[in-house]
């Protein structure tokens, strides 16, 4: 119940399904968040501080039908707990932290259904574990004035960057920008918004923003494009959601973001190294000259920005409810 983008998924997730119960982990013992349990007020809520124990998942699991969670179960016995249950267990993965990656959960009961929210190393895990594809809702109506005043905007260009908290080895691709700047000539200016403090840049062009609004829809709004040369990683929930607000999206072109954009909004990226979380993960890092030109020339005006809404429509809400309400069905 924070503002994470995984505070944002569960909060969705639980709007879109409505869930006879919600577990609610509290994560400010660990990463001192600000928490948000009013986002639950109209659910059945049980808080847990910190990591359930095996107690606590059997009494949370013992009326239930299906447990689905995102990312994580936070507790390495869950699936044996419910399987012991008749608790059908969904869990809506991001492939960095899936645990049975790893030679020590090889011989733990996999969920009953592994979902994939991305394109993302998608082949690895059909292979692995026959999971289902389907994107993380995005509700239209919570970003609908963002889009009325962005499709109105005329002037000199602005664009947006979202660098959130920084993760490790720059994944929003901040440095990536910064050497673009120094490629690029156009007039226009660059927000830069952050959670904390980073690296500055003297370019006159960039304008730095720390708050941190508690309306989310006011990050995407008054703005032409997104800039987002992210350099690793699953799909972005700044890139759902400046879609859903009309902004077009300038990213790497990796997976996903590939398999979600308009091909004259992405920039060539190479290889430059990788990392180890549960498994090994490829860096890359955008071409600059080729991004300096696309924050030069790229179309942003108003058929940019309507085709920018028609995307986002993968993500829809609406469009996915079926879906998702298929998947927490018991047959």
């Amino acid at each position: 119940m924070d503002k994470s983008g995984l505070g944002a998924q569960t909060r969705r997730l639980a709007r879109l399904i409505k869930p006879d119960k919600v577990v609610i982990i509290d994560s400010s013992s660990f990463n001192l968040a600000k928490q948000y349990p009013e986002w639950y007020k109209d659910y059945n809520v049980i808080t847990i501080d910190g990591f359930p124990t095996d107690q606590q998942v059997q009494s949370y699991v013992a009326d239930v039908d299906v447990l689905i969670s995102c990312e994580l179960f936070y507790n390495a016995s869950t699936t044996q707990i419910c399987n012991s249950n008749a608790v059908e267990t969904i869990l809506i993965v991001n492939p960095e932290f899936f645990d049975w990656l790893t030679p020590r959960y090889y011989n733990t009961p996999l969920p009953s259904k592994v979902v994939v929210p991305s394109h993302w190393r998608i082949a690895e895990m059909h292979k692995r574990f026959n999971a289902t594809y389907l994107p993380t809702p995005i509700f239209s109506d919570e970003f609908e004035n963002a889009r009325a005043i962005n499709l109105k905007r005329t002037g000199k260009r602005k664009y947006l960057f979202v660098n959130g908290k920084t993760a490790i080895h720059d994944r929003n691709g901040l440095e990536s920008l910064y050497r673009a700047l120094e490629h690029s000539t156009g007039d226009y200016t660059v927000t830069i918004k952050a959670q904390q403090d980073i690296k500055k840049h003297p370019d006159p062009r960039i304008v730095y923003d720390f708050t941190n609004p508690e309306d989310n829809e006011k990050l995407y709004t008054d703005y032409d494009a997104l800039i987002l040369p992210r350099r690793y990683a699953g799909q972005s929930l700044p890139m759902c959601e400046a879609l859903s607000s009309g902004l077009p999206v300038i990213m790497t072109d990796i997976d996903p973001n590939n398999m979600a954009l308009s091909k004259d909004w992405l920039v060539a990226a190479t290889p430059i190294g990788s990392f180890m979380t549960r498994t090994e993960v490829t860096i890359f890092e955008a071409n600059h000259e080729q991004l300096a030109q696309k924050l030069d020339i790229i179309d942003v005006g108003y058929d940019a920005k309507l085709r920018a809404i028609y995307l986002s429509q993968e993500y829809d809400a609406e469009t996915l409810r079926k879906d998702y309400q298929e998947l927490v069905t018991v047959w």
